[in-house]
């Protein structure tokens, strides 16, 4: 057996460990984005392509509420700013 085979060895083992390692950490930001987005009546754990559009989905949404109204609170309306509410939802206290 030559040495150049002998030595790819625990370059490849090393290089298998690197990518689980990438995997898991992926695996773990799906998570955490997981269980950030709202879930609408599902008992399921979604596939990470529905976390993704559900996440996209979720954030239009609270775009929208920005843009409605500036996300400002009315003058002397007693109300925080949506921008305020927001910033007490889940799926930003990461």
């Amino acid at each position: 057996m030559s040495s150049q085979v002998r030595g790819s060895r625990p370059n490849q083992e090393r290089r298998n460990a690197r990518e689980r390692n990438r995997v898991h950490q992926v695996n773990h930001g799906f998570d955490l984005l997981r269980n950030r987005v709202p879930k609408a009546g599902i008992n399921k754990k979604l596939s990470k392509a529905d976390t993704l559009r559900e996440a996209v989905r979720y954030i239009q949404y609270l775009k929208s509420l920005l843009l409605s109204d500036g996300g400002m609170n009315q003058a002397g309306s007693g109300q925080p700013a949506t921008y305020d509410l927001l910033l007490l939802t889940p799926f930003f206290n990461i």
